[in-house]
């Protein structure tokens, strides 16, 4: 397989699946050695301010208005007019 040669499959098939699982497993082992044995962690303080308070900001983009209903952003595409 080709890096260039994009993968289009279907959400839920069973390749795709353990494709996508060895991907986020890589990417979790690589953040794991940075931050856990390399000890680099000052780039990961606003995740783990994240992770602290994540209740709270599911409640804020709640309650916030929608990204799309800002003045002078266009209207995303595919979204009936209202």
């Amino acid at each position: 397989m080709d890096l260039a040669f994009p993968i289009n499959k279907n959400l839920w098939t069973s390749s795709f699946s353990v494709f996508m699982a060895g991907i986020s497993s890589s990417a979790f082992a690589f953040c794991y050695w940075l931050v856990d044995v390399k000890g680099w962690c000052r780039w990961a303080q606003p995740f783990a301010i994240y992770g602290m308070n994540a209740i709270a900001v599911y409640v804020l983009a709640e309650c916030s208005p929608p990204c799309w209903a800002a003045p002078g952003l266009p209207e995303p595409v595919g979204r009936a007019s209202q």
